[in-house]
């Protein structure tokens, strides 16, 4: 997942970049084209000139520097200067409001400091004051467009300005733990917290991120705004209770994933072991194997995985699940040179996690012998805390098969952002689904 917020030193080596790209191209264009807004259609442009006076860029400024932080964008939604913006943009100005500070900046100059009245990381959706202005709010379409709808992004990428780019709605992805639209349009680093708005001006969704590829982006639908735009208080939030807000709705997150993986949990048989495949539509998997069939050791792979992790803040993402499955077998090594193999495939096999000291505990481990339903397996069970996110824990889980002596399955599953006792029983539903049949 790539958000859309330009950042750091990234923002400055990419502008450097695109200039020294761009500047030859735009100097041989404008001497055969003098006014570039002739060759954008003319829905887009005039949809650009009628919404400009509604959408914003909001800075983010580290400390006393005047250089900023970061960027994104965001758009009116209601009078008296409120905003809709992605949470991800003002993350750093949330979480630590001593060293962050925010601002906007319209397209007329005006220039103002920003407060959040309310959140949800789960849509990465922030709704946020503008003080000292009122603008115009956009219009919320409540439908999904049908697939294949013209729509049109808007948002300040780099240090370009406001632009506008034209693409199409490829229909809500349901397949994922929080739906989203699939956007076939230019969405780049800036444009995070700006509208997707149809031909008529009516937002359908806000800029979120892209997927790495090209022209696959997507964006949050509309209706998740109106649960913020209901909440809204008069008051910034209490920098007290933020913490505790975001640990609640990132277990919301990961209770709503598991809640949806049906039981019994999906397998699928490879060599002889029942193993947990594609849990849910959400989850994506992947397989592969070794072609030389000269190695001493010859190994299978599977490889699943939600993609759902939430930003909680820079360095720190949470509320996933992902498990891989490996293989190993030997027809040349002996039970005890197979066994030193196994050990190092444990060891290069396991899951790590996102976060720093700063954001968890080190990792907390019971290694135990174990009877699965029909079969022995070591497994080793690691879980830690988060420092500053009340009841949040990540689980780390490796098993390691022990019934055959030149052959085993090496397992291993990372639940990250869950609720301890809700994380612990999934783990025993997991590992209770392992099986073995000669």
């Amino acid at each position: 997942m790539q958000f859309l917020e330009v950042s750091r030193p990234a923002r400055l080596a990419a502008w450097m970049l695109v200039a020294a790209t761009l500047l030859p191209m735009v100097a041989s264009a404008s001497a055969a084209q003098p006014n570039a807004t002739e060759a954008m259609s003319a829905s887009a442009r005039d949809l650009l000139a009628r919404l400009r006076p509604s959408v914003v860029q909001i800075r983010t400024f580290y400390g006393a520097n005047v250089s900023e932080a970061g960027h994104g964008s965001g758009f009116a939604v209601a009078a008296g200067g409120v905003l809709l913006t992605n949470y991800h943009v003002v993350a750093d100005a949330v979480l630590y409001p001593n060293q962050y500070r925010m601002e906007y900046h319209t397209t007329d100059g005006k220039v103002g400091a920003i407060s959040v009245l309310a959140f949800d990381i789960r849509h990465d959706l922030a709704l946020v004051h503008a003080a000292g202005i009122d603008l115009v709010p956009l219009a919320l379409r409540a439908d999904v467009p049908p697939r294949g709808e013209r729509a049109y992004s808007l948002g300040y990428p780099l240090d370009l300005g406001l632009v506008i780019t034209e693409g199409v709605v490829n229909g809500r992805v349901d397949d994922a733990v929080e739906p989203h639209l699939y956007y076939s349009g230019a969405l780049n680093p800036g444009v995070s917290g700006g509208p997707t708005v149809d031909s008529s001006g009516r937002v359908v969704g806000v800029n979120a991120f892209g997927a790495g590829g090209e022209l696959l982006n997507f964006l949050v639908p509309i209706e998740f705004a109106m649960p913020l735009l209901d909440q809204r208080g008069h008051a910034p939030l209490d920098p007290h209770q933020l913490r505790d807000i975001i640990a609640q709705q990132v277990k919301a997150h990961m209770s709503s994933m598991l809640g949806a993986i049906p039981a019994p949990l999906a397998t699928q048989r490879v060599s002889g072991y029942a193993l947990p495949a594609r849990l849910a539509g959400f989850f994506t998997c992947n397989a592969g194997g070794d072609t030389d069939m000269h190695e001493p050791v010859h190994s299978q792979s599977m490889a699943c995985q939600t993609h759902a992790a939430l930003y909680l803040e820079e360095g720190l993402n949470s509320g996933d699940l992902r498990f891989r499955h490996y293989l190993l077998s030997t027809d040349q090594l002996g039970a005890m040179r197979f066994a030193r193999r196994l050990s190092q495939a444990v060891v290069a096999y396991g899951n790590r996690g996102s976060g720093t000291p700063r954001h968890v505990t080190p990792y907390a481990c019971r290694r135990d012998s174990v009877a699965l339903q029909t079969f022995d397996a070591v497994v080793r069970v690691c879980a830690r805390g988060y420092r500053q996110y009340p009841g949040l824990y990540d689980l780390n889980v490796t098993a390691v098969s022990q019934n055959r002596p030149r052959s085993a399955v090496v397992t291993s599953l990372a639940v990250t952002g869950v609720e301890y006792s809700t994380g612990i029983e999934f783990v025993r539903k997991f590992l209770g689904a392992l099986q073995w049949s000669p």
